[in-house]
């Protein structure tokens, strides 16, 4: 079967657009290259080599999003799971110890939800981070609140990142003013050459040592320069289907060898050289409506036009170092936009599993998440963020027609309830990830099989209350809109138009 084909998405407010000048703009690129033009119709089209778009209409309920870091892991220590933070793990040494007491939050910035500040790790320890690009900069957060001692001067501890002493006799309830009162301390960290950041909580002259709470945060990184508009090539570009996924550039990533490698840490990655030139994009995510509702635009309403590629399996097919090395090639060429699947059903060479052979899910899919996949899930996504490059992230591809290229028939068999959970998990996990665009579906008309359509939108339902922070669409069938079968639901943001290979073939002629 076919490999699911592309959609690229841009904001409208109706589905009739005012005249606009028939001058064409079309930009291509040596592999699988999209642009703008207007047909002199009042439509701009959106065109690439495996599909094409046409403008998209943005309904009334999309909201601007915030400007969000990245948060790449969050540890509830001594706890677990609290929202984004995941159950205390990576550490060595320590014990742990919960309080009931509520906690104060409301003197600190971005605090972690108050249940991570009712938990701790105390006693010598240390966390190691692992997943990181060796040689990138990150913010550590550390989150404390004195949930023991109801004075100062009772415990005095001391913490290392990566062997540095950031903190030297810190008094918990001194830096707070109260017991149970959150305290935050942020601190500008490098990874190390593996990729990983070390935190070390020891002994002071008082008491024993404490931690509540532990981020990595990591914001975009700016591109070194601007990206000019490169004229068209003279030859007229074919549209031909691509039965495989990933980008057609011969500098594609490469294949996973034949036995399935251990998952034991995230392979290093050498970082960009400083002297490298990077175009990408300078675009502030979250993308957001603009304030017509006709276009999308960055968070400093800079209107962004997505250059983009078809990468569905970037997650599932390839090892880290490749992942880096084609956002590298991507952002090198001056795209800012790449199409990923979050869970692979099909086309990836060991699909479910991962390039390091993890799995998505434990047992059933959609209530049993697995905290490895999703790590390495996490990495891509950060990667592409820290390259100015947004994602079309589809959670939940459906398959063409509910065949096996997609996870229709598992829909079917889960409950309303265990999509809800899906839902919750997946919006819960990404909400703070800048550099997304929600995609929903894929290749089907969610009424084609029976129960899916229901369940679709509570798992849709859900992640727009987990994540209100990034725009949603849904990709359907060919010849549809995505407001086609989802007319009157809560969640949809942005509609689009997918248009097949014989439509796109005609307009372009």
């Amino acid at each position: 079967m076919i490999k699911k084909t592309f959609v690229l998405l841009m904001v409208l407010l109706t589905l009739t657009l005012t005249s606009v000048s028939a001058a064409s703009n079309l930009i291509i690129d040596e592999s699988k290259i999209l642009g703008v033009y207007d047909n002199g119709s009042g439509n701009l089209l959106l065109a690439q080599k495996v599909e094409l778009a046409q403008t998209t209409n943005l309904l009334p309920n999309a909201a601007a999003a915030p400007v969000i870091s990245t948060t790449i892991l969050a540890i509830n220590s001594g706890g677990g799971v609290a929202g984004n933070f995941v159950a205390d793990k990576n550490f060595v040494g320590g014990n742990t110890y919960s309080t009931n007491a509520a906690i104060v939050t409301t003197g600190v910035t971005n605090p972690a939800p108050q249940v991570v500040y009712q938990s701790e790790r105390w006693s010598g320890s240390t966390y190691t981070l692992p997943g990181l690009i060796p040689g990138a900069s990150y913010t550590v957060r550390l989150h404390f609140a004195e949930m023991y001692f109801t004075a100062a001067n009772r415990r005095k501890f001391n913490v290392a990142i990566n062997g540095a002493q950031v903190l030297s006799e810190f008094d918990v309830f001194a830096a707070a003013g109260a017991a149970n009162k959150a305290v935050i301390r942020e601190f500008a960290v490098v990874a190390n050459s593996s990729g990983q950041i070390i935190v070390t909580i020891s002994n002071g002259s008082l008491d024993n040592a404490k931690i509540n709470g532990i981020e990595v945060v990591g914001g975009t990184i700016a591109p070194t320069n601007t990206p000019t508009n490169t004229p068209p090539p003279t030859s007229t570009p074919t549209f031909t289907r691509t039965p495989t996924a990933g980008a057609t550039s011969t500098h594609t990533p490469t294949t996973p060898p034949t036995n399935t490698p251990t998952f034991t840490r995230t392979p290093t990655i050498a970082p960009i050289p400083t002297n490298t030139p990077i175009p990408g994009s300078s675009a502030a995510y979250p993308l957001k409506a603009s304030a017509n509702k006709r276009y999308l635009v960055d968070q400093n309403n800079v209107p962004f036009l997505m250059v983009g590629d078809a990468v569905w399996s970037l997650i599932a097919q390839v090892s880290n170092e490749d992942a880096i090395y084609y956002l590298n090639n991507r952002q090198s060429k001056g795209f800012n936009t790449a199409i990923v699947e979050l869970i692979e059903h099909r086309y990836a060479t060991n699909a479910p599993r991962n390039f390091y052979g993890v799995a998505p899910f434990a047992g059933a899919p959609f209530t049993t998440p697995n905290e490895s996949y999703f790590l390495h899930a996490d990495y891509v996504i950060s990667a592409a963020a820290q390259r100015g490059i947004n994602i079309l992230l589809d959670p939940l591809y459906l398959g063409y027609q509910c065949n096996a290229d997609g996870w229709c028939a598992e829909v079917q068999a889960a409950t309303i309830a265990n999509m809800q959970a899906w839902g919750m998990y997946v919006g819960n996990r990404y909400k703070n990830f800048p550099n997304i665009v929600w995609m929903i579906g894929g290749d089907v008309d969610p009424n084609y099989a029976a129960g899916v359509k229901a369940k679709v939108d509570a798992f849709a339902v859900a992640l727009k209350q987990a994540d209100p922070n990034h725009l949603i669409t849904a990709h359907n069938q060919s010849e549809s809109m995505a407001i086609t079968p989802w007319s009157g639901v809560s969640w949809l943001n942005v509609n689009n138009t997918y248009f097949s290979i014989i439509t796109t073939s005609c307009a372009l002629m």
